[in-house]
């Protein structure tokens, strides 16, 4: 005989409801077993079967129940498949709104009766999911207007402002707390003014960011701060930057005043392992720490347009668990001078990119166009990936 797991999968993918209920009579530990990750309730849920939820929900299942596999509640599955009488079910047994993210589920669905459903029992519109993106930010990323034009009407918050609320709840930045502990009296507001044009940029390109907590993660404090941008329907890859950098002047060689103020950056594609699950992963984390001390510690820059770091002579990996051993610096991006700032330069925003030892000698060999031709010929982007083709080993 099947197991019982794979008897209920059989019986939801066949929408079997009857089949369903009659072996939760029958073995009443269906209700809590878990299958492929997820609860009965939640299979039903997701699935559409109303006549199997209301049964189910009837003989006693938990509709706030979450698995340790996939977090998500039966409502929430409802909600991401658009199921509105399934939503209405469960909210009638008790099912919380305030557990994991049913809004944002609904937006995915386009759904907005489930979205009207949720606030009226009270969802709250000004939340930050992930420190990025409120209800009314997500629907507005996935072009959701009817939705988005509705949660407008009820004055719900977009990510920028829920984001700044929040910011201003914090207090100053670490800039500016930094210069009214000195006793910089006014400059306080020019660093943060610095800071805030930083943040606005990145948020621009790629989406809401937040800071990192350096010294929890390092032990030590930082040179810089570093903030995240994780994956969101804004932003397919994970971004870190650095501000703080572009606060002190760097010694450049004459006729390159553009590159006297820079910031960092490195573009991680969405399958990079966390450097929180991993510790072997987070050595790009470590060397934009490295490279933004570089500057002040040396007294001298980061070079002009482009440049190469290497780990080392000869090259050695940044991790036992990478390929790479050197990095690529590209000042893709700037920010303009601003008014209100003292000085007239723009900030370089350079692109952190690791590459194989092979293509920096091949840089060695013909020049940095020579390396920068080969990784287009190829078709390479500049977004760091867990693995690549190595064209300093196809010339």
């Amino acid at each position: 005989m099947l197991k019982l797991d794979t008897r209920l999968w059989s019986y939801i993918s066949d929408r079997l409801e009857e089949e369903i209920l009659r072996t939760v009579d029958e073995e009443p530990e269906s209700l809590t077993i878990q299958i492929d990750g997820g609860s009965l309730l939640q299979r039903c849920a997701y699935n559409g079967l109303e006549a199997a939820v209301a049964g189910l929900l009837e003989r006693g299942a938990d509709p706030n129940f979450q698995t340790t596999c996939y977090s998500e509640t039966p409502l929430e599955k409802a909600a991401t498949k658009g199921h509105l009488r399934i939503v209405e079910m469960l909210l009638r047994h008790n099912a919380d709104f305030r557990l994991g993210r049913p809004v944002i589920s609904a937006i995915y669905s386009g759904n907005l009766d489930i979205v009207k459903l949720l606030v009226h029992r009270g969802a709250d519109l000004s939340r930050l999911y992930d420190a990025e993106f409120t209800a009314l930010g997500y629907a507005e990323s996935r072009g959701e207007t009817e939705i988005a034009n509705y949660l407008r009407s009820l004055g719900a918050m977009t990510s920028k402002e829920a984001l700044a609320a929040e910011k201003a709840a914090r207090g100053p930045g670490v800039f500016g707390r930094l210069a009214a502990k000195l006793g910089l009296g006014g400059q306080a507001q020019q660093l943060e003014l610095q800071t805030d044009l930083i943040e606005a940029h990145f948020e621009d390109a790629f989406g809401i960011g937040h800071e990192m907590d350096l010294a929890g993660i390092f032990g030590r404090k930082p040179p810089v701060s570093v903030s995240m941008i994780s994956p969101s329907p804004t932003c397919e890859n994970l971004v870190m930057f650095t501000s703080g950098l572009s606060l002190h002047e760097m010694r450049v060689p004459d006729g390159n005043d553009d590159y006297r103020r820079a910031e960092l950056y490195v573009e991680l594609a969405p399958d990079w392992p966390s450097p929180f699950e991993d510790p072997e992963a987070g050595w790009p984390l470590e060397w934009l720490l490295n490279i933004a001390d570089y500057p002040k510690r040396n007294r001298t820059w980061l070079g002009g347009p482009a440049t190469i770091i290497a780990n080392g002579e000869p090259p050695e990996r940044f991790s036992p668990s990478t390929p790479y051993s050197c990095w690529l610096l590209l000042a893709d991006r700037s920010i303009p001078p601003d008014g209100r700032l003292p000085f007239t330069n723009s900030i370089q925003l350079y692109r952190l990119f690791p590459i194989y030892a092979e293509e920096r000698r091949l840089e060695q060999k013909h020049g940095i166009q020579a390396l920068l031709d080969a990784l287009e010929t190829a078709g390479i982007d500049h977004i760091a990936k867990p693995s690549r083709p190595n064209v300093g080993l196809l010339i």
